[in-house]
């Protein structure tokens, strides 16, 4: 059944909403902006806001949301190599690359916390990638034909790679930081 005219400019609103708020959250961080700033940057009404987002920490999870998704597809498109071993080393290089970008760091790694608080935020990071990261990890075992407990190493990994997004998001422009979270990650692979 088609969508009524109605239910599209709905659905129009909300995605210009989030993309306003990614982009004014992106640029001012969560703090400093307001729900109005939101609506202004939109032409729209603080009204429009709460008639989609009973809340800015409500807006900010679509952001957050929206901003993980796209990370797993970067990711994803990134590690596409049939051997199991190099491509989770090309995920892992690729997801270390976004937790490098300015938008990454700030809306997820700094912000996300802090505004979600850390349970709710590693639940997002599991929903979002535990899935991706588990599969690529019983693909490693298999082809190495380890005994290793392929939940145990799933969530090791997780715990590792939310790690390493951390420290590489406080040290900010540090290449040797980089590096040796690149090179810790690829040491883990060889453990398996």
């Amino acid at each position: 059944m088609a969508k009524s005219r109605k239910q599209q400019y709905a659905e129009e609103t909300r995605r210009v909403l989030v993309m306003a708020a990614r982009r004014l959250f992106n640029k001012d961080g969560y703090a400093q902006t307001s729900l109005d700033t939101i609506a202004k940057a939109e032409g729209l009404t603080k009204g429009a806001v709460y008639h989609h987002f009973k809340n800015k920490g409500e807006i900010f999870e679509a952001v957050i949301r929206q901003v993980m998704a796209e990370a797993v597809q970067t990711v994803a498109t990134a590690a596409q190599s049939e051997d199991a071993e190099r491509r989770m080393i090309q995920a892992v290089d690729a997801f270390i690359d976004i937790c490098r970008t300015d938008e990454y760091q700030r809306i997820v790694l700094r912000d996300g916390p802090a505004v979600l608080g850390l349970a709710r935020w590693k639940a997002l990071e599991q929903e979002y990638t535990a899935d991706y990261v588990g599969e690529m990890v019983q693909e490693l075992i298999r082809a190495r034909g380890s005994e290793v407990s392929e939940v145990m190493l799933t969530r090791l990994f997780m715990a590792w790679i939310i790690e390493i997004a951390l420290m590489v998001a406080e040290a900010e422009a540090d290449d040797e930081l980089y590096t040796q979270a690149k090179a810790f990650m690829l040491h883990m692979f060889a453990v398996i």
